[in-house]
């Protein structure tokens, strides 16, 4: 589970509740298709993709930095 340093419990900008990173992803994936335009299994298709997430955390809600992710 990430939290933010300094035990922020919400956004002091707005109140939000929830927070995200930026990551920058890497790697290959194949998007499978059906014949008969139904929906194919995709399941797999991140496995051999790589995130590597970045340290500073935004709101959700305002989109501002509202500071730093802890391991």
């Amino acid at each position: 589970m990430k939290k933010i340093a300094g035990g922020i419990q919400e956004c002091p900008h707005c109140g939000g509740v929830e927070f995200f990173v930026r990551a920058t992803a890497s790697g290959t994936t194949s998007v499978f298709y059906r014949f008969d335009g139904g929906d194919a299994e995709n399941g797999n298709m991140w496995d051999y993709v790589k995130l590597k997430e970045k340290k500073t955390a935004y709101c959700t809600d305002c989109q501002k930095r509202i500071g730093t992710v802890e391991d």
